[in-house]
């Protein structure tokens, strides 16, 4: 099973996914701000990260971004999987993250991005 890293700042939005996840026997992480995430991903392993777009300390755009460098840097095989949680959903997103949500969303749409 996929073993996942949730950035979310809001608490409740936090408990949804995680009920989502543990109901659907993922294994996850979660930490509210952008900078937390980026050292999270460099010292563990995931297969997805959930990545709110609005966030403290470091928003989730820059956080990605610093996360594609340094798969380069590091000449990672298999880049992480990056899918961005948000409320407004721009072009630019598609460009960054492999897959967007768009808040708010239902079990079944963030079981479907994660297949």
């Amino acid at each position: 099973m996929k073993h996942i890293l949730i950035v979310e700042d809001n608490p409740l939005n936090l408990i949804y996914v995680e009920i989502i996840l543990k109901k659907n026997g993922y294994t996850f992480d979660s930490v509210d701000n952008g900078e937390d995430a980026y050292e999270y991903f460099k010292n563990n392993t995931y297969d997805t990260i959930l990545m709110d777009i609005k966030l403290p300390i470091m928003d989730g755009i820059t956080c990605t971004k610093l996360i594609r460098q340094y798969e380069k840097d590091i000449m990672m095989i298999k880049p992480v999987e990056i899918i961005a949680v948000t409320t407004v959903a721009t072009e630019l997103l598609s460009d960054i993250f492999d897959k967007v949500i768009i808040k708010p969303f239902l079990f079944g749409d963030l079981l479907e991005a994660l297949k």
